[in-house]
């Protein structure tokens, strides 16, 4: 007789805990959690390296947006440099940083100002 309430309530303590472990594991990702140092390391380094006329990195920002990190970078390239080959330069490194797993692109905002090319990438855009 009381074999079907006992079950019951073990099978709702049971998907309550479940549902609390993982929720409390995904606050930290809905929150704005910073990217671990090695992340940050190699978006640095795929960003210094993926042109030569990349004269210096300069902010490397990963939070996360869901289980995936949104990036912000600042470029420093030639003062001279023409708008078109800085914006190539954005759009390639756009697409390279795409194939990082850990990383949540979907659309690439650019300002250029003084030889700086910020790319900042925007969800929902």
């Amino acid at each position: 007789m009381l074999s079907d309430p006992i079950g019951a309530i073990v099978i709702g303590l049971y998907i309550m805990y479940t549902w609390a472990k993982r929720g409390i594991g995904l606050v930290a990702h809905i929150s704005g959690k910073s990217a671990t140092p090695e992340l940050l390391s190699k978006l640095t380094y795929i960003a210094f390296t993926h042109d030569d006329r990349v004269l210096h990195v300069d902010t490397v920002r990963a939070y996360a947006v869901s289980e995936r990190y949104f990036v912000e970078l600042d470029l420093h390239l030639p003062k001279r440099m023409r708008l078109k080959e800085a914006h190539d330069i954005g759009e390639s490194l756009q697409i390279k940083l795409e194939q990082v797993p850990e990383v949540e692109v979907r659309c690439f905002l650019a300002r250029y100002q003084d030889g700086w090319l910020e790319l900042v990438a925007h969800l929902g855009c």
